[in-house]
């Protein structure tokens, strides 16, 4: 039986924050991150978000 792979990608400051304390969403990625997000999305059958991204990028 094949088992599905689970990859998880995740950017944080090197002190672990994901965002700033007014939730503004700062961008703390790199281009290079932002390319190597684009890899892994194009080399998987499907794609797990959060609701909020999903509403933002699918609003009717």
């Amino acid at each position: 039986m094949n088992r599905p792979y689970t990859f998880i990608n995740v950017a944080m400051t090197a002190d672990g924050k994901i965002d700033t304390f007014e939730r503004k969403g700062s961008a703390i990625s790199s281009a290079k991150d932002k390319a190597r997000v684009d890899e892994l999305r194009a080399s998987v059958d499907g794609i797990l978000v959060g609701g909020k991204l999903f509403w933002v990028k699918h609003p009717s």
